[in-house]
């Protein structure tokens, strides 16, 4: 890794608002050295969230101040993407909702990105559907364009990333059936046809009670382009 090359942001973020623990990765990371390994730090973005409240609504915990965060993310994002231009961005957090501050800021920046979803599960929920309400449960949703508006229009019109541009890699197929995990697959490789032949399922992966069923996709197979 050419330190010289990237840049890391961190983003404090905890979904439910309940301060469990999430909020502190950025910290941890630099605690363990990771900030070293960069070739500059920018700090934390704003992206603390303190409510626990959930909108009748959509259902999600926290709706605006979800808002508020991603949008903190997105300016800081991209003041540090136009200021230090040729390095890579590296945005650290310990909750999977730091996406819908990061798509909007790539969106802005690059036009379009693609996005390899590396995650034990889809997170594709709705403030309705999830049990909590946390978007944890739904940031593939709303990156997709489905969700509560106030979420999927981040980044102005829909989606943030087309489907047909997302990747998901990992999902677990413990519980299962061998026809629904081959299914699965099967769609998968008709959505993004770069991926078809290179997906082994299902794949045990882990120990004792560690132990869950993935897909698993050759990445090295897949052209960047597509």
């Amino acid at each position: 890794m050419d330190a010289a090359g990237w840049f890391m942001l961190g983003a404090p973020w905890d979904c439910s608002g309940s301060a469990r623990g999430e909020q502190a990765a950025p910290h941890a990371f630099r605690e363990a050295g990771l900030s070293a390994m960069v070739g500059r730090d920018v700090g934390d973005a704003a992206t603390v969230i303190d409510r626990t409240d959930r909108d009748e609504r959509t259902g999600v915990i926290a709706l605006y101040e979800t808002v508020r965060a991603a949008h903190a993310l997105v300016d800081d994002l991209a003041v540090a993407m136009t200021d230090l231009p040729g390095r890579r961005p590296l945005v650290v957090g310990g909750d999977c909702s730091i996406l819908l501050g990061i798509f909007p800021a790539l969106r802005g920046h690059l036009g379009s990105a693609g996005l390899w979803f590396v995650d034990g599960h889809p997170d594709y929920l709705d403030g309705l559907s999830s049990d909590t309400g946390e978007t944890a449960d739904m940031e593939l949703a709303v990156l997709t364009g489905v969700g509560a508006e106030a979420l999927i229009t981040l980044a102005g019109t829909p989606p943030m990333v087309g489907a047909s541009d997302t990747v998901l890699i990992g999902h677990r197929t413990e519980g299962l059936d061998a026809a629904s995990a081959a299914e699965l697959s099967a769609r998968l490789s008709r959505t993004h046809p770069a991926v078809s032949g290179k997906i082994r399922v299902p794949v045990v992966v882990g120990l004792g009670r560690h132990r869950h069923e993935t897909f698993v996709i050759e990445l090295t197979s897949i052209p960047l382009g597509n």
